[in-house]
């Protein structure tokens, strides 16, 4: 009787010790919250709109909606956010780092569809020599401008208007953070999945 409570006792204590872990895999992290201002273009079409999104503080996140009925395109290389008054080449989510110099294919919009993206300048995107990984700056100052290129019919217009951005922060699990921290996180899922074995083999 006495074995079984410690036993009991020590499974026990290994969870709380993996409550401990997964409880230091959740990191606070700021999120942004946008507002804009939209500037109108005469060459573009009413039917194409663009909204704000919540996103990240290290660039702008946005939904642009076509309401036409004909695909329109996004021209990434000659999309751009001014800020400081300095214009900033960007990258759009999905593309790797490493290759934030290369050419961006554009991106198609289906007829009565909506894409969500995010402009990312390159010149905030740098390599760390102590964690060997790429990170990112966050924007240099919490308004700007932006202007997405947008194809439609063959013909080249604009989205471009200006906006602010709010911070708010808010807990993440640390996966979700930059690939050094994914690394470190999924050394403590290990460990922990290791703890739980530990227990039940314990209580067998």
């Amino acid at each position: 009787m006495k074995t079984k409570m410690n036993k009991i006792n020590l499974y026990l204590f290994l969870l709380v010790i993996l409550f401990s872990v997964m409880t230091s895999c959740m990191t606070t992290t700021k999120i942004a919250n946008y507002k804009i201002t939209p500037i109108e273009n005469e060459n573009m079409d009413s039917t194409i709109v663009i909204r704000p999104n919540t996103g990240r503080v290290d660039g702008f996140c946005f939904t642009v909606e076509n309401l036409s009925s004909e695909p329109i395109y996004i021209d990434w290389d000659k999309s751009f956010l001014l800020v400081n008054g300095v214009s900033h080449r960007c990258i759009h989510a999905g593309i790797r780092f490493m290759e934030k110099s290369a050419p961006q294919a554009q991106t198609p919009i289906g007829p009565y569809s909506t894409l969500s993206d995010c402009l990312f300048p390159v010149d905030n995107i740098y390599m760390n020599d102590v964690y060997q990984g790429w990170m990112q700056k966050p924007l240099q100052s919490n308004e700007g401008r932006y202007s997405i290129a947008i194809l439609q019919n063959g013909k080249e217009s604009n989205l471009q208007g200006n906006f602010t951005m709010t911070e708010e922060e808010t807990k993440v699990p640390m996966h979700n953070m930059s690939s050094t921290n994914a690394s470190a996180t999924a050394l403590l899922y290990v460990a922990s999945a290791l703890l739980l074995i530990s227990a039940i083999i314990l209580l067998l």
